[in-house]
């Protein structure tokens, strides 16, 4: 299966990311914007500065979870000849948000039981655990703002084995102040990357 979605956060990430950087190297501040974001000498030292690339990015890795919570959802309807959401949703195996839970221990009552039904078995394709882990990202991002919290910490233990507690930029300040997790955006290019393979797989 290709989603359309998921290649236009390709082409966000890997396109327009790159000539959005080139741009606003090339746009030199103004001594009045040299004020605002002391050091910088253009665009792009202030937007980095400010962490508006990781923020922009995790506008991306949000975007790329929910193609694959939309794909999962489009395959499950093909099968089932469902030509609509209200189709959908008035079929008694269907629950709310169930193509987002594809966590290991949430195989009973998600996405991967309930393509199981279809003859899809998603513990079969190898990058289930890139996908689940873009999909643990997404919750952070999209509901935490990427600050760090003990539950995020603790699924991400589980579904990867790694404590990121003993990290030195958690270490220090968790539990104590807020704590922003950028790892995983450096790995984006992957994350996407898995996740096409992921969705090409989809009957």
């Amino acid at each position: 299966m290709r989603s359309p979605d998921l290649e236009r956060v390709a082409e966000t990430h890997f396109f327009i990311r790159p000539v959005l950087n080139a741009s606003l190297k090339r746009h030199v501040l103004t001594p009045d914007g040299q004020l605002m974001s002391p050091g910088c000498g253009t665009y792009f030292d202030a937007w980095t500065q400010s962490l508006s690339d990781k923020f922009f990015d995790m506008g991306t890795l949000i975007r790329a979870a929910a193609s694959i919570e939309t794909s999962l959802r489009n395959c499950y309807m093909g099968f089932k000849g469902h030509s609509n959401l209200s189709a959908l949703h008035r079929d008694p195996d269907y629950r709310q948000n169930i193509f987002q839970r594809v966590m290991p221990w949430q195989d009973n009552g998600g996405a991967i039981a309930l393509m199981r039904t279809v003859g899809v078995d998603l513990t079969t394709f190898s990058e289930l655990r890139s996908v689940q882990e873009l999909v643990l990202h997404r919750h952070l991002y999209a509901h935490n703002l990427g600050v760090l919290d003990d539950r995020y910490i603790e699924n991400l233990k589980t579904l990867t084995g790694t404590d990121i507690r003993s990290h030195p930029n958690v270490a220090h300040a968790y539990p104590h102040q807020d704590v922003f997790w950028f790892e995983p955006l450096g790995r984006l290019p992957q994350l996407i990357e898995d996740a096409r393979s992921f969705l090409r797989g989809l009957p």
